[in-house]
């Protein structure tokens, strides 16, 4: 099952200018677009064309009309309010393709799954139209089986906030009525349909396809199941950037840290709203300095879980800035920043509250600058046979549910001696019989190995050491100990790796 609503708002270069100029409503304007001083009109709304303005005129011969408005049209308004509405829609599916042509704003959302969550389309629909209000914005939504159907009824309806459903089986006759120029036609079929007589939709629908084809070659195929309602269509959905960069070039060389992170400080901001924009979050932040030794030094900073906190990227940087400064001067700054995707960490009632992971990541940066880098993470233990081997990793916080443990598994109780404790051990026709702490002296009654161990052995220094589990009896008091003793090779010496319980 397929459901799709339409988002359109009519005249968007306008409605873009009326958005953050509301003062204006009531009077004449016209948005000019251009280098001057060749500016044209690129929109305007009725009071304007009523004085005789039209789309494409140029700005002296607008300028003639008396209290006319001549308002510089803004790509970065249209640009931000856009993707504010695209924020709007992507709360209720993240399923939203942009159906836009030229300066308009078209945003189609899939919701079929989205009824299982809200309900109704309708539901989504008035929601839609409640958020746009919120920015002044005024919009038509249609809501279809068919994705072209939504798309042409929202199209076809005035600037009034409406909201149209349109059952199944029904999408031919709500597109009866619609003039056949919103179909994407070229002059020739134009031409040739206004020479046949053809104006509407249900005209078209209504000639026989195999002569249209024939006439107007194969696209008209296209063009007769669009006017019918049926023409299929290959959803594509909007795909956020995954990287943005900033740069800033200096006047000169810049030495000290303290000014660098404030020059930072302005691009990461600029770096940040960007990224807002476009619904998404800062998983890493890469800096590349151009020195003025001609060379370059780079740091990338990456967060535990991706965030848009431009405080809690400044301290990362600043103090990784005072570890690994620059080793000359620097003359250029181009920060760019990687995204990401936000990931929740649920827990159960009863597991502690854990702590922020920003504050968490400048504590660990903090411990880093004391401890040295590498000093400090998480262990993770080496695939090897070498004992308690392991490497510090960088902390990170991980949605993956652990696998349940297995309660039918029978564990035998082993305590590991850190560190392994000395001992001295007899042996008779290589099989340990005696073993010596400072607390006594044992008999060995049995004695399992040796288990032969060896790593490292590519390195020039072999470790390699024998294991015995053996069960041992002390001499004086009878006590039993079941344990693990090792003789390490290269030392020639016994040791008591752990106590079996």
């Amino acid at each position: 099952m397929t459901l799709y609503l339409c988002v359109h708002i009519h005249n968007y270069v306008l409605a873009t200018v009326l958005a953050r100029h509301p003062e204006y409503q009531d009077n004449s304007i016209a948005v000019m677009d251009g280098i001057a001083p060749l500016e044209k009109v690129a929109a305007l709304n009725a009071q304007a064309a009523v004085k005789g303005i039209y789309s494409g005129m140029s700005k002296v011969e607008a300028s003639r009309f008396p209290e006319l408005l001549c308002i510089p049209r803004s790509t970065a308004d249209e640009t931000f309010l856009k993707n504010k509405v695209l924020q709007f829609a992507l709360r209720f599916t993240p399923l939203v393709e942009d159906a836009s042509h030229a300066d308009g704003c078209t945003l189609v959302l899939d919701i079929a799954a989205s009824l299982t969550i809200f309900g109704d389309a309708e539901v989504i629909g008035r929601q839609l139209l409640s958020d746009l209000m919120s920015i002044r914005l005024k919009a038509n939504i249609s809501v279809s089986k068919d994705f072209h159907t939504a798309v042409l009824t929202a199209q076809s309806r005035s600037a009034e906030r409406a909201y149209r459903f349109i059952p199944g089986g029904m999408e031919r006759k709500s597109l009866e009525l619609l003039p056949i120029s919103m179909l994407p036609l070229t002059e020739d079929q134009s031409s040739i349909l206004a020479t046949w007589g053809i104006r509407t939709f249900k005209e078209f629908a209504a000639l026989p396809l195999t002569d249209l084809i024939a006439r107007l070659g194969q696209p008209a195929k296209i063009l007769y199941h669009l006017a019918r309602g049926n023409q299929s269509h290959n959803f594509v959905p909007v795909v956020m950037p995954s990287a943005m960069t900033e740069k800033f070039d200096c006047d000169a060389p810049v030495d000290s840290v303290d000014s660098l992170v404030f020059l930072i400080s302005a691009l990461l901001r600029k770096l940040v709203e960007r990224v807002q924009a476009a619904l998404v979050l800062l998983a890493s932040v890469s800096i590349s300095f151009g020195l003025e030794s001609q060379q370059s030094h780079s740091r990338t900073i990456r967060p535990s879980l991706p965030t848009n906190d431009t405080k809690i990227f400044l301290k990362l940087i600043h103090l990784d800035l005072m570890a690994h400064p620059p080793r000359a001067g620097v003359m250029t700054i181009s920060i760019t920043g990687h995204t990401g995707s936000s990931r929740e960490v649920q827990l159960d009632l009863y597991s502690p509250q854990l702590p922020a992971a920003g504050s968490l990541d400048i504590t660990l940066a903090r411990i880093d600058a004391i401890v040295g880098e590498g000093h400090a993470g998480t262990p993770q233990l080496i695939d090897g046979h070498s004992q308690d081997a392991f490497l510090l990793t960088r902390f990170s916080i991980s949605g993956h549910t652990p696998a349940p443990l297995c309660r039918h598994t029978v564990r035998v109780g082993y305590r590991r001696l850190r560190p392994a404790y000395r001992i001295r051990v007899q042996v008779k026709d290589d099989i340990p019989t005696r073993l010596r702490t400072n607390t006594g002296a044992y008999c060995i009654e049995l004695a399992y190995g040796p288990w032969i161990v060896s790593y490292q052995w590519w390195s020039p220094e072999i470790e390699e050491r024998e294991d015995w589990d053996i069960s041992a009896r002390e001499i004086n008091t009878n006590d039993v100990m079941h344990c693990c003793i090792s003789l390490r090779r290269s030392q020639r010496c016994w040791y008591l790796d752990g106590i079996y319980d």
